[in-house]
């Protein structure tokens, strides 16, 4: 496997983690009230919220490896890619609306991701 698909690879690792992580933490805050005990016991006693840490710090793996392997003028704009992933998984997972001009933008940074990380 060369250097461009190793890349590809961790970056779509990074991806999938960065999404992982905002949506657990989304579902970990559901319940969170700022007179309960206080917000850090909540965010150290809730394993929602624990879960998207280890997905945050596991994907600055992926994301390092990643910065190794490609140059950061391509890594950098398609990791915009995570707005399109989050918005998709929050309308599928979370049950957000996603309006007819963000269902446009979406496209349009997927567009770009992709001339972006398009092999010259």
């Amino acid at each position: 496997m060369n250097v461009y698909w190793m890349g590809l690879l961790s970056f779509s690792g990074a991806v999938v983690l960065e999404t992982l992580g905002q949506v657990t933490m989304k579902i970990g805050t559901r319940n969170m009230s700022p007179g309960a005990g206080g917000i850090l016991r909540q965010i150290l006693t809730n394993l929602w919220v624990q879960a998207a840490i280890v997905s945050f710090i596991t994907e600055s793996i992926f994301w390092t490896w990643t910065l190794h392997l490609m140059p950061l003028i391509i890594a950098f704009p398609m990791g915009a890619i995570c707005f399109a992933t989050v918005a998709l998984c929050s309308a599928h997972i979370l049950k957000e609306r996603i309006t007819p001009q963000r269902w446009m933008g979406i496209l349009l940074i997927l567009i770009g991701v992709v001339m972006i990380g398009m092999k010259t």
